[in-house]
């Protein structure tokens, strides 16, 4: 019976300490959940309408339930400041087309080609992703996808998708941009198609 005893006071008090997390410097602290095994982190904030409300997220680790509240409030801020933080890459491309057909910078033919390449993107695996949210893996599938199109059409996309994250980091959307990325080095894929010869007409034929 008191070797029971111990262990639930042992037990008791590591739980004790993991309740002490969220009071620590005054800020929510993720607190260990026993009944469902796992961190949940509790806190208030602001909403765009001046209105305190209450959220939490869970995770396995305290440090990844801090990750994900660091990431709501850093995209809330942004809401704030009028930055449209779950911009996808269509999106931003869009919004930039439009720009240039309305500042003149552009005509329907090139605003209409733009439009095709943006579809392309819209129906990949990263079309619907937040640019934010697109980590150097989704890049790297996407271009390994993108591979299946003749190199002309790869050439259009792939400069889109790299103009979208300069916009993106202008706007201060993003404050990564993984195409500056050395290490990385997203440089545009290859067909897996063969190139189409065009052999030239003879004077004949063009007669």
């Amino acid at each position: 019976m008191y070797k029971n005893q111990r262990k639930n006071n042992a037990v008791n008090n590591i739980n004790s300490g993991k309740r002490k997390e969220k009071a620590r410097n005054g800020e929510a602290m993720p607190v260990w959940r026993e009944d469902k095994k796992t961190y949940e982190l509790r806190f208030s904030y602001v909403d765009l309408d001046g209105e305190t409300k209450r959220k939490s997220f869970t995770s396995k680790t305290s440090e990844a339930c801090t990750a994900k509240q660091e990431a709501f409030l850093k995209k809330l801020e942004m809401r704030r400041n009028g930055i449209v933080a779950d911009s996808t890459i269509p999106e931003i491309l869009r919004e930039e087309n439009e720009r240039k057909l309305r500042l003149n910078k552009l005509q329907e033919q090139g605003f209409a080609r733009n439009e095709d390449t943006i579809k392309y993107i819209e129906r990949s695996s990263i079309g619907h992703i937040p640019i934010i949210d697109i980590t150097p893996h989704n890049l790297e599938t996407f271009l390994v996808e993108i591979t299946r199109y003749a190199n002309d059409t790869i050439e259009k996309i792939y400069r889109m998708v790299k103009k979208s994250f300069n916009l993106a980091e202008d706007k201060k959307i993003i404050d990564y941009n993984p195409f500056k990325d050395q290490m990385l080095n997203l440089e545009q894929p290859r067909s897996i198609k063969p190139d189409k010869k065009v052999e030239a007409l003879t004077l004949e034929e063009q007669k």
